[in-house]
């Protein structure tokens, strides 16, 4: 009986919206001037019936009309009369407005949500008693009392699921605050913007953030970090933060960002601010995060100076790793003040430090593992020799370049660097096969070496000192003419080499290459471009060797030798191949293969005797014989009007008969 009542009492979804919304006596009109407003279309339409309501749809932002407006009329036959309207009686402000019946939008549907419930209750319904049925048909009336109780309770329990509409709104706070910290930080931002409680969940997300950095963070044509910008995320993360990178956006920073970052970032113990305008006065904002800060780089900022960095080290007590590269003002004066906890200092490129420079670091900094000087020309014997006395627990130093104040004796001290682990001297004229055999007997846990360009004392007497060398695994040999294929096959003996470069090598064949691969399967990259004399077998012999162990990856770079893109079919899955040409063509040993030396070149006087044009003596000789007979006259009728050739032709015809 329930059933019945309900059924009678249904309405047709359609019909309850014509009747909630009046839509049997409203219309849709478009194509409306925008400077009609609603009471002048309101009077407009009352020539086709009694107006009770007109409605102009505007833009929620801009406030302005959108051209078209829904309008209710008293009854239908105004409905009728406006639908059947010509283009005449439709128009208005030069416009003819079209007009159709308004319909329901297919996205505002929440009317008709009680009536679907409805429906699927009763589908619900037919579908339970059609199994009641079912199994009464199959099973016995006493086996049916627990089928109907369990499909009793399980049309139960999905009417409660879908009583309960699954929604985002639900989760609680800490879950979505985990969720929104794998946002990126542009993600993080919009969603504040969905509304004031997720807001406040985003806000309290930014405490997970423990690392910034703004690589591929902002498009190239439209700007980069700016001050602004910096300040509105720090005061968002900035006392949670443990990292802070500027290095990737620096172009737009100004010497205030430090001020900004010692506003907020308390806790920082990681700041990258490379290339940023820092001067010696924001220097000192830097003491707020002297308790904490370890690592600082300032890599291509050229604006501070010694006052600076010694207010950086005298309150950074824990400073582990400075970076101060590029920096052509810094002398070494402020390494008085340096904290004995420093264990890396980057000093490549600073042109003006001096011997007194390395001998206040020593005086501070005993324990220092890391020390990179590349193209520090003004250090001398003293500052090397200081380096080596002082510095025992060094494992990283780099001297590349030319020293023109250091001497080969004085690089032979580098041995007692005993926990020497990584050692780059390329380009340095002092190095030499002694240097290497003093290296190789005391260093034994050298790993990496870089002696490219080394080309003047280098042999290969010297290369095959390093084949001592238990622990070394990546070498670069570029650039060494006198380097050759017998020293590099005892280097490769080892079986230790993971990475080899030997760029512009004349001595390195394929047979030599061909050994490298089969002593050394664990070799990961073979720089050998620029060598001309290098084909296709080197190729072939490291594709057996990654078949032979499929376990095995390596990089090939074979720029600027003998190998083809034919060549590079097929290739294994442990294999790849570079075509670039990687080696540098005025650093080459066989340039002048390819330029001719300076007293093969032709003289500018042969040059004008080939051309045919007179010398200089002719010429003032001709001169007293008058102008007229100038051997220049000859070339002038054939090359002198040339600048006429694009011109009036009229005024080319003048000057030749003038």
């Amino acid at each position: 009986m329930y059933c019945q009542e309900q059924s009678n009492t249904f309405q047709n979804p359609e019909e309850s919206g014509q009747a909630s919304f009046n839509l049997d006596r409203k219309v849709f009109v478009g194509n409306i001037s925008y400077r009609i407003g609603q009471m002048r279309l309101k009077q407009f339409f009352k020539k086709f019936g009694t107006v009770d309501y007109c409605y102009i749809v505007k833009d929620h932002l801009k406030k302005s009309s959108k051209g078209i407006a829904f309008v209710t009329f008293k009854d239908q036959e105004s409905v009728q009369r406006a639908l059947q309207a010509t283009d005449d009686d439709l128009t208005l402000d030069n416009r003819v407005m079209r007009v159709k019946p308004a319909e329901i939008s297919t996205r505002a549907t929440f009317w008709r949500d009680d009536a679907k419930v409805e429906e699927e209750e009763e589908e619900e319904e037919e579908k339970k008693d059609d199994l009641n049925n079912c199994a009464r048909s199959i099973h016995p009336p006493d086996q049916l009392s627990g089928y109907q109780e369990g499909t009793s309770s399980t049309c139960e329990a999905k009417d409660v699921t879908k009583a309960v509409h699954p929604s985002v709104f639900i989760l609680c706070e800490e879950v979505l605050i985990h969720i929104f910290s794998f946002l990126s930080v542009q993600e993080r931002i919009k969603i504040e913007r969905v509304c004031q409680h997720w807001r406040d969940i985003a806000l309290k997300s930014w405490g997970h953030q423990k690392t910034l950095h703004f690589k591929n963070f902002f498009l190239k044509q439209f700007g980069g970090l700016t001050d602004k910008i910096l300040n509105l995320l720090l005061s968002r993360c900035g006392q949670h933060l443990r990292q802070l990178d500027l290095s990737s956006s620096p172009r737009m920073l100004t010497d205030f960002v430090i001020d900004i970052i010692a506003k907020y970032c308390v806790n920082l113990e990681s700041l990258d601010v490379s290339g940023v305008k820092v001067t010696d006065i924001s220097m000192r904002n830097l003491g707020n995060l002297g308790k904490s800060l370890k690592c600082v780089k300032l890599h291509h900022c050229i604006h501070f100076g010694e006052k600076g960095l010694r207010t950086l080290l005298s309150t950074c007590e824990l400073l582990e790793y400075l970076d101060i590269q590029e920096n052509s003002t810094i002398t070494g004066a402020s390494f008085q003040s340096a904290s004995p906890s420093l264990k890396s200092l980057l000093l490549n490129n600073c042109t003006q430090l001096t011997d007194r420079g390395i001998q206040n670091l020593s005086q501070r900094c005993s324990g220092l593992e890391n020390i990179q000087l590349n193209k520090c020309y003004y250090i001398s014997d003293i500052g090397v020799t200081t380096l080596c006395q002082c510095f025992q627990n060094l494992k990283v130093l780099h001297m590349s370049g030319n020293f023109p104040n250091v001497t080969d004796e004085t690089l032979k001290k580098i041995h007692i660097l005993r926990k020497l682990r990584e050692l780059n001297v390329s380009f340095n004229l002092a190095v030499n096969d002694s240097v290497l055999k003093a290296i190789s007997d005391s260093c034994e846990d050298l790993e990496i070496l870089d002696i490219s360009g080394c080309h003047h004392g280098v042999t290969g007497f010297g290369v095959s000192y390093l084949s001592q060398s238990s622990c070394l695994h990546t070498v670069n040999l570029s650039y060494l003419p006198k380097v050759s294929g017998s020293s590099v096959k005892l280097l490769a003996q080892s079986g230790n080499l993971r990475s080899l470069k030997l760029q512009a090598d004349t001595g390195i064949t394929d047979e030599v290459l061909e050994t490298v691969a089969v002593l050394n399967p664990q070799l990961e990259l073979l720089d050998v471009s620029g060598n001309i004399q290098i084909t296709v077998k080197t190729l072939k012999a490291f594709i057996q060797v990654a078949t032979n162990y499929p376990e095995s990856r390596i990089q090939l770079i074979l720029g600027g030798c003998s190998v083809l893109l034919e060549d590079l079919a097929n290739l294994p899955a442990g294999v790849s191949v570079s075509l670039l040409d990687l080696s540098r063509s005025h650093l080459r040993p066989d340039r002048e293969i390819i330029l001719p030396a300076e007293d093969e070149l032709v003289s500018s006087d042969d040059e004008n005797d080939k051309m045919g044009y007179p010398s200089a003596e002719g010429f003032a000789c001709d001169l007293d014989a008058g102008f007229d007979e100038i051997v220049w006259d000859d070339y002038d009728d054939d090359n002198g009007d040339d600048y006429l050739d694009n011109d009036d032709p009229l005024e080319a015809e003048r000057w030749k008969l003038s």
